[in-house]
């Protein structure tokens, strides 16, 4: 605080001057240094009776890292996008307009981050198409793994704020396959070690990506961890039982089902019942037994269909 009052003594002579000369409350940030430690803080000076003078100090550290952050996040994405081929200009263009929309929306940012979230779910809605569209063979995929896995998430009983971050991690949790070479997700045939290598990959390449964006909650270790398993055979970490996050868990199930429910380049598709028998098979091993239990209810009991995402 003796440094924030250092600066506002050096620059406050000229914030009153202009409180006295427009007789509007006067605006401004100061970033102060104190043991390598940065602070941004939000000053708001009046003049009253042209006599006294007021300011009210805000820290906005933390806003300002997450915009930060958001900014940088941003600027990833677009080195990515910009490598795509050209199949991906139009959808480019819509990621661009939502990062548009992100912009012009920063006065309200400053009010509420939880707007700010709204619009970053917004950004990955539009990311996840692009990631999509490179794999006319999965497309859908995410939204369709987003609706059951909230599906099975509310039938748990999670709160809606864990259903909410359920639903930005399975939107997430296959943008690392941007970096798998397309001919891998389109072979007709049986993919070879080195190429199911590259493919098992795809969750440390989402990992790093999102691990340098602060969402206030933990999206980074859920996608990680959706391809692990209850008995320590999953990847890319090998980790068991408890080790692995809820989230996670659940999306795992979800992804099973909706992957067995489509077809893919190397095989038709299985279909409902198998895809129920194998999560059944599973269950306990696998598989969470409380997710599993609540998927087969959703399917068996309520008549659960996935909803058309809109992918061509």
């Amino acid at each position: 605080m003796e440094a924030l009052a250092a600066e506002l003594g050096r620059r406050g002579k000229d914030v009153v001057a202009r409180a006295v000369e427009t007789g509007q409350v006067q605006t401004l940030e100061i970033e102060v240094s104190h043991e390598d430690q940065a602070a941004c803080f939000e000053v708001r000076a009046g003049v009253y009776n042209r006599t006294e003078a007021v300011a009210i100090a805000r820290d906005i550290t933390s806003r300002r890292d997450r915009e930060r952050s958001l900014t940088m996040f941003k600027q990833d994405l677009e080195a990515v996008i910009r490598d795509q081929s050209s199949e991906l200009n139009r959808l480019q263009d819509a990621f661009r307009r939502q990062v548009a929309l992100l912009e012009q929306e920063e006065a309200v940012l400053k009010k509420s981050f939880s707007k700010a979230e709204r619009l970053l779910e917004d950004t990955i809605g539009a990311i996840t198409i692009i990631a999509q569209k490179k794999d006319p063979y999965t497309a859908g995929h995410q939204q369709k793994v987003s609706q059951l896995a909230c599906a099975i998430a509310r039938e748990m009983g999670l709160s809606g704020e864990q259903v909410r971050v359920i639903r930005i991690s399975s939107l997430l949790h296959d943008l690392g396959m941007l970096f798998v070479p397309a001919e891998y997700l389109a072979k007709p045939g049986k993919l070879s070690d080195a190429e199911f290598s590259m493919i098992k990959a795809h969750p440390d390449t989402d990992y790093q990506i999102l691990k340098t964006i602060d969402f206030s909650f933990n999206i980074a270790d859920i996608v990680h961890q959706h391809h692990e398993r209850l008995d320590g055979s999953g990847y890319p970490e090998g980790l068991k039982g408890d080790a692995i996050c809820l989230e996670s868990r659940i999306i795992a199930v979800a992804d099973v089902v909706e992957a067995m429910v489509s077809k893919r380049p190397h095989r038709p598709a299985p279909g409902v019942e198998a895809a129920l028998k194998e999560i059944e098979k599973g269950r306990g091993t696998l598989y969470d037994p409380d997710a599993v239990d609540a998927c087969l209810k959703l399917f068996r009991e309520q008549d659960f269909r996935f909803q058309d995402s809109g992918v061509k």
